[in-house]
């Protein structure tokens, strides 16, 4: 079973201080109700997300027990034979995100059911509870979207996404299965949603402050309480990292960021006892 680790850069850790994380959110479809799911057939054909027995096959394949899933072929379906397009969404309850300086991920376990009709096409957005049918899901921004290709079949692939953004929204987890025909069947387990906690004596990250932002070239980075900065890097949103600085222990450091192209970046400071990550934005 292969790990797939998405916008990595985002997330945060303090050495030498308790580090744990929240759970916002946990499903593992485990229970025929699917504990509070809902379902929208948004191709109207009456085949939608449903609850999946494991066996001892699955459990090879890495899933945990019972799983979710959603067919693009069905054998039971006539014209053509089996053949199915699915639009189909699976919603989760609302959740809370708190606010917070940490990271925020979700994760999942994603696959095909057939090596040699694997490409399944899934999106899964964070969409507020205002997004309620399938027209209005359709115009947000996913989270993650991928097509499914033979190294995913009969392999349960870990999937992690970063979704710091939405920290202090209230949303539903939306799982979409779409424009794909005649593949078989897409299936997901234990989808995650947590929050980092940074429980720290005098380690926070509101010792630190950084301005402007949004910036357009130079970005002052201060610690009100003294702390020596030892390094600062900055990632782009797929957890590269585009910058690097190194520093002789300054408590007051700048950076200069007019080389990199406009949006949000994460701007990891390490000190000797800690680093924390803050969001930048780049006019």
């Amino acid at each position: 079973m292969k790990t797939k680790l998405l916008l990595a850069g985002a997330l945060v850790t303090v050495f030498g201080y308790t580090h744990a994380q929240t759970t916002l959110y946990s499903q593992d479809f485990t229970t025929a109700t699917g504990s509070g799911l809902t379902v929208i057939d948004g191709d109207g054909d009456t085949a939608q997300w449903g609850l999946f027995t494991g066996n001892a096959t699955t459990a090879g394949w890495g899933l945990t027990g019972n799983f979710a899933g959603s067919r693009s072929w069905n054998p039971a379906t006539a014209t053509p034979p089996g053949a199915l397009t699915p639009n189909n969404f699976l919603l989760t309850p609302e959740i809370v995100i708190p606010e917070s300086f940490a990271a925020t991920t979700l994760s999942f376990k994603l696959g095909a059911s057939n090596p040699l009709f694997p490409a399944e096409q899934i999106s899964i957005y964070l969409a507020p509870l205002a997004a309620n049918t399938a027209a209005l899901i359709t115009a947000l921004t996913p989270v993650f979207n991928y097509t499914l290709t033979a190294d995913d079949a009969q392999s349960a692939e870990t999937f992690v996404v970063d979704v710091s953004e939405y920290a202090g929204q209230t949303v539903k987890i939306v799982l979409r299965h779409h424009d794909c025909t005649d593949q078989e069947l897409l299936y997901l387990d234990d989808l995650l949603l947590v929050q980092e906690n940074l429980a720290t004596k005098n380690f926070s990250a509101s010792q630190f402050s950084v301005f402007p932002n949004p910036a357009s070239s130079i970005v002052n980075v201060v610690n009100s309480n003294k702390e020596n900065i030892t390094s600062v890097s900055l990632s782009d949103v797929n957890g590269r990292i585009v910058k690097e600085f190194n520093f002789d222990s300054m408590t007051k450091v700048q950076v200069n960021i007019a080389d990199l192209t406009a949006g949000l970046y994460l701007m990891n400071v390490k000190t000797a006892n800690g680093e924390i990550t803050k969001k930048i934005m780049k006019n």
